[in-house]
Protein backbone atom coordinates (compact mmCIF):
# COMPACT_ATOMS: atom_id res chain seq x y z
CA UNK A 1 0.00 0.00 0.00
CA UNK A 2 2.75 2.48 0.95
CA UNK A 3 4.56 1.66 -2.29
CA UNK A 4 1.58 2.60 -4.42
CA UNK A 5 1.02 5.81 -2.42
CA UNK A 6 4.66 6.81 -2.75
CA UNK A 7 4.61 5.93 -6.48
CA UNK A 8 1.59 8.20 -6.99
CA UNK A 9 3.27 11.02 -5.05
CA UNK A 10 6.52 10.59 -7.03
CA UNK A 11 4.59 10.63 -10.31
CA UNK A 12 2.74 13.82 -9.34
CA UNK A 13 6.03 15.45 -8.27
CA UNK A 14 7.55 14.82 -11.70
CA UNK A 15 4.45 15.97 -13.54
CA UNK A 16 4.14 19.68 -14.32
CA UNK A 17 0.35 19.73 -14.20
CA UNK A 18 -2.42 17.73 -12.54
CA UNK A 19 -3.27 14.11 -13.35
CA UNK A 20 -6.58 12.30 -13.80
CA UNK A 21 -7.54 8.85 -12.53
CA UNK A 22 -7.45 7.55 -16.13
CA UNK A 23 -3.89 8.78 -16.54
CA UNK A 24 -2.80 7.19 -13.26
CA UNK A 25 -4.57 3.93 -14.19
CA UNK A 26 -2.56 3.73 -17.42
CA UNK A 27 0.68 4.71 -15.69
CA UNK A 28 0.47 2.08 -12.93
CA UNK A 29 -1.69 -0.58 -14.65
CA UNK A 30 -4.04 -0.67 -11.66
CA UNK A 31 -7.84 -0.73 -11.57
CA UNK A 32 -9.58 2.70 -11.55
CA UNK A 33 -11.35 1.98 -8.26
CA UNK A 34 -8.08 1.03 -6.59
CA UNK A 35 -6.37 4.21 -7.81
CA UNK A 36 -9.39 6.22 -6.62
CA UNK A 37 -9.13 4.69 -3.12
CA UNK A 38 -5.41 5.49 -2.87
CA UNK A 39 -6.05 9.04 -4.05
CA UNK A 40 -8.82 9.39 -1.48
CA UNK A 41 -6.36 8.42 1.27
CA UNK A 42 -3.75 10.87 -0.04
CA UNK A 43 -6.33 13.67 -0.21
CA UNK A 44 -7.50 12.94 3.36
CA UNK A 45 -3.92 13.10 4.62
CA UNK A 46 -3.38 16.39 2.83
CA UNK A 47 -0.66 15.10 0.50
CA UNK A 48 -2.74 15.61 -2.64
CA UNK A 49 -5.32 18.23 -3.66
CA UNK A 50 -8.23 17.57 -5.97
CA UNK A 51 -9.96 20.04 -8.27
CA UNK A 52 -13.15 19.12 -10.08
CA UNK A 53 -14.13 20.57 -13.45
CA UNK A 54 -17.45 19.15 -14.60
CA UNK A 55 -17.19 15.38 -14.26
CA UNK A 56 -13.36 15.36 -14.35
CA UNK A 57 -11.24 15.34 -11.22
CA UNK A 58 -7.65 16.55 -11.41
CA UNK A 59 -5.13 15.54 -8.74
CA UNK A 60 -1.91 17.37 -7.90
CA UNK A 61 0.47 17.60 -4.97
CA UNK A 62 -0.83 19.73 -2.17
CA UNK A 63 0.60 23.17 -1.59
CA UNK A 64 -1.02 23.26 1.84
CA UNK A 65 0.11 21.81 5.16
CA UNK A 66 -2.07 19.21 6.91
CA UNK A 67 -3.61 20.86 10.00
CA UNK A 68 -2.59 18.11 12.44
CA UNK A 69 1.06 18.57 11.55
CA UNK A 70 1.10 22.33 12.14
CA UNK A 71 0.03 22.28 15.80
CA UNK A 72 2.50 19.49 16.62
CA UNK A 73 5.45 21.36 15.14
CA UNK A 74 4.83 24.82 16.59
CA UNK A 75 6.09 25.88 20.02
CA UNK A 76 4.56 29.38 19.79
CA UNK A 77 0.89 30.24 20.38
CA UNK A 78 -1.01 28.89 17.35
CA UNK A 79 -4.56 28.21 16.24
CA UNK A 80 -6.35 26.67 13.28
CA UNK A 81 -9.18 28.59 11.65
CA UNK A 82 -11.82 27.09 9.34
CA UNK A 83 -13.60 28.61 6.34
CA UNK A 84 -16.29 30.11 8.59
CA UNK A 85 -13.52 31.87 10.53
CA UNK A 86 -14.00 29.84 13.70
CA UNK A 87 -11.03 28.70 15.75
CA UNK A 88 -11.37 24.91 15.49
CA UNK A 89 -8.18 23.95 17.30
CA UNK A 90 -5.34 25.57 19.18
CA UNK A 91 -2.36 24.70 21.32
CA UNK A 92 -1.91 25.36 25.03
CA UNK A 93 0.32 28.38 24.36
CA UNK A 94 -2.53 30.05 22.45
CA UNK A 95 -4.95 29.31 25.30
CA UNK A 96 -2.50 30.88 27.78
CA UNK A 97 -1.77 33.97 25.67
CA UNK A 98 -5.42 34.82 25.03
CA UNK A 99 -6.58 33.77 28.53
CA UNK A 100 -8.88 30.96 27.45
CA UNK A 101 -9.62 28.48 30.22
CA UNK A 102 -7.94 25.26 29.07
CA UNK A 103 -9.91 23.15 31.55
CA UNK A 104 -13.16 24.13 29.82
CA UNK A 105 -11.85 23.23 26.40
CA UNK A 106 -13.74 20.35 24.83
CA UNK A 107 -12.06 18.54 21.92
CA UNK A 108 -13.44 19.70 18.58
CA UNK A 109 -15.16 22.72 20.16
CA UNK A 110 -15.17 26.00 18.30
CA UNK A 111 -13.95 29.27 19.77
CA UNK A 112 -15.01 32.67 18.56
CA UNK A 113 -12.19 35.04 17.68
CA UNK A 114 -10.75 36.80 20.70
CA UNK A 115 -11.59 40.52 20.59
CA UNK A 116 -7.87 41.22 20.02
CA UNK A 117 -8.23 39.62 16.56
CA UNK A 118 -10.60 42.38 15.47
CA UNK A 119 -8.03 44.25 13.41
CA UNK A 120 -8.80 44.75 9.73
CA UNK A 121 -5.29 43.79 8.59
CA UNK A 122 -5.33 40.56 10.59
CA UNK A 123 -8.84 39.58 9.46
CA UNK A 124 -7.86 40.26 5.81
CA UNK A 125 -4.69 38.18 6.20
CA UNK A 126 -6.71 35.31 7.72
CA UNK A 127 -9.22 35.49 4.84
CA UNK A 128 -6.36 35.40 2.33
CA UNK A 129 -4.77 32.51 4.23
CA UNK A 130 -7.96 30.47 3.95
CA UNK A 131 -7.87 31.20 0.21
CA UNK A 132 -4.32 29.81 -0.01
CA UNK A 133 -2.01 32.80 0.52
CA UNK A 134 0.83 32.60 3.03
CA UNK A 135 1.67 35.84 4.83
CA UNK A 136 3.57 37.38 7.72
CA UNK A 137 3.02 40.66 9.52
CA UNK A 138 3.71 42.48 12.76
CA UNK A 139 0.66 43.24 14.92
CA UNK A 140 0.38 45.35 18.03
CA UNK A 141 -2.14 43.83 20.45
CA UNK A 142 -3.29 44.68 23.93
CA UNK A 143 -4.00 41.32 25.56
CA UNK A 144 -5.20 41.20 29.17
CA UNK A 145 -3.96 44.75 29.77
CA UNK A 146 -0.46 44.13 28.40
CA UNK A 147 0.87 45.47 25.10
CA UNK A 148 2.40 42.88 22.78
CA UNK A 149 4.29 43.15 19.54
CA UNK A 150 3.48 39.91 17.76
CA UNK A 151 5.01 38.48 14.61
CA UNK A 152 2.00 36.77 13.03
CA UNK A 153 2.50 34.06 10.41
CA UNK A 154 -0.47 32.72 8.45
CA UNK A 155 -0.23 29.36 6.69
CA UNK A 156 -2.85 27.83 4.36
CA UNK A 157 -3.96 24.41 5.66
CA UNK A 158 -6.10 21.44 4.74
CA UNK A 159 -8.40 20.59 7.62
CA UNK A 160 -9.33 17.06 8.66
CA UNK A 161 -12.73 17.30 6.95
CA UNK A 162 -10.89 18.10 3.69
CA UNK A 163 -11.89 21.77 3.67
CA UNK A 164 -9.55 24.73 3.51
CA UNK A 165 -8.50 26.75 6.50
CA UNK A 166 -5.41 28.46 7.83
CA UNK A 167 -3.04 28.28 10.73
CA UNK A 168 -2.15 31.43 12.63
CA UNK A 169 1.11 31.43 14.60
CA UNK A 170 1.96 34.22 17.04
CA UNK A 171 5.57 34.86 18.02
CA UNK A 172 6.04 37.39 20.83
CA UNK A 173 8.52 40.01 19.64
CA UNK A 174 7.79 42.40 22.54
CA UNK A 175 11.11 41.82 24.24
CA UNK A 176 13.26 41.61 21.12
CA UNK A 177 15.79 44.45 21.10
CA UNK A 178 17.99 45.69 18.27
CA UNK A 179 21.55 44.40 18.47
CA UNK A 180 22.86 47.94 19.07
CA UNK A 181 20.78 48.14 22.29
CA UNK A 182 23.25 45.79 24.00
CA UNK A 183 26.21 48.06 23.15
CA UNK A 184 24.75 51.23 24.63
CA UNK A 185 23.19 52.46 21.39
CA UNK A 186 26.46 52.39 19.47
Amino acid sequence: MKDIESNIINYLQKKADAATISELTKQFAINRNTIAKYLQVLVRRGDVEVAQFGMMKFYRLSSRIPAKVMLRLVMDPACIIDMEKNIVSCNKYFLELFSFNASEQIPHSHYAFPEEFCQDDLIDAITNGIQGEMSEEICMMNISGRNYTLHVKILPLILEDNTYGCGVIFRDESRVQPFSFFFGGV
